[in-house]
């Protein structure tokens, strides 16, 4: 009697144990799932409050384009590796204008030479050198170009610039890197 006893106790103990492990295995996973939902919201939050900072900044840095077309060009950018630095370059090279010109005739936002028009093409960014007047082209065009110069300067972002600036003046690139800087702080007030 004792042993079926002690069978029943010992069967009793190994299903709560089973019980507790596979509750506990679902409650772990449970967490884990709202846990990572939660890490989700929250960063997507911070994209949201990060385009809204950049798109107010776009926008008060040029008198010439709607808050659309602002938000547009902030979305563009975050979409690259580098937002910061393209937003900083696009106000000094264009001031946000998707369609400048220039007196040497490079076009567009990023202001994209023709001596780069057959790489872009073959990279499949452009169809057409006119493809660069295209807000979302003309981003691509530029990170893809940066990225070659930021190959060649070890990532050195001054020089990079030089590269992308063709040899313009100091205060041309320190321009870029002060709205660099200036945009670096404001997204640190995002986190």
């Amino acid at each position: 009697m004792i042993k079926k006893w002690l069978l029943l106790f010992i069967s009793i103990l190994l299903a709560i144990g089973v019980s507790l492990f596979f509750t506990r295995d679902a409650l772990h996973k449970n967490i884990t799932f709202h846990t990572e939902k939660v890490l989700r919201k929250a960063e997507a939050v911070s994209s949201q409050e990060q385009c809204r900072k950049l798109t107010a900044w776009v926008y008060t840095h040029s008198d010439r384009i709607s808050i659309d077309t602002a938000r547009f060009i902030a979305q563009e950018a975050i979409i690259t590796k580098k937002p910061l630095l393209m937003l900083a370059l696009i106000e000094v090279e264009s001031n946000f204008i998707p369609t400048a010109v220039s007196s040497k005739g490079a076009i567009g936002l990023t202001q994209i030479m023709d001596v780069h028009t057959k790489g872009l093409i073959k990279a499949g960014i452009i169809k057409d050198r006119r493809d660069l007047f295209n807000v979302s082209q003309s981003v691509h065009a530029c990170n893809f170009i940066l990225d070659d110069m930021l190959k060649k300067t070890g990532g050195n972002v001054g020089k990079a610039l030089d590269l992308y600036l063709g040899g313009k003046d100091g205060a041309y690139k320190n321009r870029i890197l002060g709205h660099l800087g200036d945009l670096y702080i404001l997204t640190l007030e995002v986190k």
